[in-house]
C-alpha cells in the first residue's frame, strides 16, 4: 500500500489533490482490479512519487507515462470535451479521457477493462482506435489547427 498523491494542491487538471490509500485486489484470474489507480490515472493525478513494488498496476502507469513523457509536457485534464463514446460497448469496461499538452496536442488516457480488441471511439468525428491493453496512453493524429 502506498500513498496516492504529492500532498495537498491543485493538480495538472486544476483539481485538488488529497491524500489515499493506494490498494490493489487480485482477482482469481491474476488480473488487478485497482479502483484507485485506474481513477488516478484517468484523472491525471501523479501517483510517480509511490513506489510501485508488489503492484504491478502502479508499476504499468509509471511505465507508460514514462513512456509518453506525460509530465514533461504537462497535460491538462479535458475529461470526455469532444470525445464520441457511444459505439463503445458498456460490457467493455472502456474508460477514456482526454487530455492536452503544453504544445496542444491530445493524449488520451484510456482504461481497457476487458481488453477489448477493434474497439474504437471518435475525436471531432475521426476514429481513434483503443489498444487491447488495460491501460494505455495514446497520442491523437496531429491536426494542424483551425482545420
Amino acid at each position: 500500500m502506498g500513498v496516492l498523491g504529492v500532498g495537498p494542491g491543485v493538480g495538472p487538471g486544476g483539481f485538488a489533490v488529497r491524500r489515499a490509500r493506494v490498494r490493489g485486489a487480485l482477482r482469481e484470474d491474476g488480473r488487478v482490479r485497482a479502483l484507485a489507480e485506474r481513477e488516478a490515472f484517468l484523472l491525471g493525478a501523479r501517483i510517480e512519487g509511490v513506489r510501485p513494488a508488489g503492484n504491478p498496476v502502479l508499476a504499468r502507469i509509471a511505465e507508460l507515462r514514462k513512456e509518453a513523457r506525460w509530465w514533461q509536457r504537462r497535460p491538462v485534464y479535458l475529461d470526455t470535451r469532444g470525445l464520441d463514446l457511444s459505439g463503445l460497448p458498456p460490457a467493455a469496461r472502456i474508460e477514456v479521457r482526454r487530455f492536452e499538452d503544453r504544445s496542444g496536442r491530445t493524449l488520451f488516457a484510456i482504461y481497457n477493462g476487458s481488453r477489448a480488441r477493434g474497439a474504437r471511439f471518435r475525436l471531432d468525428g475521426s476514429p481513434v482506435e483503443i489498444p487491447a491493453e488495460e491501460f494505455s496512453v495514446v497520442e491523437a493524429p496531429h491536426r494542424r489547427r483551425g482545420r
